[in-house]
């Protein structure tokens, strides 16, 4: 059995970009791919698992109380816990069940008509701004 730690970089940023179809994802100062959270980022923990990590930071600790109640009926593992901040470990089905809870950022989706129109509204004002008007 592969150990997570034997995998390569390349399978890591891979799996992360599977959820770039619905979710907005970033890569961070290190390389790695993350999910945008509304309070911090979602991360990888194990491929061979399929495990996600999220971190979080809040303003107060109240926020963070708040937050927590909402998953204590859940499979979800507190694997770090400071004072204004907190990491959670859970199963990637989760993360599609639980998006509005968890606070992720969804990708903008944009119906045909929508597209047709802001391409229009931007050959307009290139024709505009070619012709010498502003």
């Amino acid at each position: 059995m592969t150990l997570d730690r034997d995998l390569p970089d390349s399978t890591w940023n891979r799996y992360l970009q599977l959820y770039g179809k619905h979710y907005r994802i970033y890569r961070d100062e290190i390389g790695i791919w993350t999910i945008k959270a509304k309070y911090g980022m979602i991360q990888p923990y194990s491929i061979t698992k399929k495990l996600l990590v999220a971190s979080y930071e809040f303003r107060s600790k109240n926020q963070k109380t708040f937050f927590l109640k909402r998953f204590k009926d859940f499979d979800i593992k507190i694997t770090q816990e400071g004072v204004m901040g907190v990491s959670l470990c859970f199963n990637d089905c989760f993360l599609k069940k639980h998006v509005k809870e968890l606070g992720i950022y969804r990708k903008y989706k944009i119906s045909e008509t929508e597209l047709q129109r802001r391409t229009e509204l931007l050959v307009k004002a290139r024709q505009k701004k070619r012709d010498g008007h502003c």
